[in-house]
């Protein structure tokens, strides 16, 4: 009697323990789950912009697909992946950017 208690009370704290945990993390996937889906609907959604802008288009897709790798990056970064030069030494032009 004594051992069929012990799996009785092994199994209460299991369950009391386990489901809460699950039903968080069953949350937790379900809200991750919609906000791939916006941010995927955003990235469509800003595509579709960017083909409007004509031959800078090209460059702007490299820097969108660049921020959905990488969603925070430096001048240098977007310098680097596009070949364009964005910044300019204040001293030598009297403008910071291009």
């Amino acid at each position: 009697m004594k051992k069929t208690n012990s799996i009785f009370i092994i199994k209460l704290v299991t369950n009391s323990i386990i489901h809460p945990f699950l039903d968080g993390v069953s949350i937790i996937a379900e809200e991750a789950t919609d906000i791939s889906k916006e941010i995927n609907s955003l990235r469509i959604s800003d595509l579709l912009k960017i083909q409007t802008l004509g031959k800078k288009a090209k460059k702007a897709i490299l820097v969108l697909e660049k921020l959905y790798n990488l969603p925070i990056v430096t001048v240098k970064k977007v310098e680097e992946c596009t070949g364009l030069l964005l910044y300019i030494n204040a001293t030598a032009n009297n403008s910071s950017y291009c």
